[in-house]
């Protein structure tokens, strides 16, 4: 998969969880979800390793 396929995803993901979410809630809770949206879509996390990817 190319790195643009693979930014494309990452940011619809963030895009999707920001429409759903809105603002106001603590980092942790953007960041479950994100690491849950991620997993829908097919991708592995390796725990904090996945802030420096993101």
């Amino acid at each position: 998969m190319q790195t643009d396929e693979i930014t494309f995803k990452i940011i619809g993901c963030a895009i999707k969880l920001d429409n759903t979410l809105g603002n106001g809630f603590q980092k942790v809770i953007y960041q479950r979800c994100l690491a849950f949206e991620l997993r829908k879509a097919a991708w592995i996390l390796l725990g904090k390793r996945a802030n420096y990817f993101l």
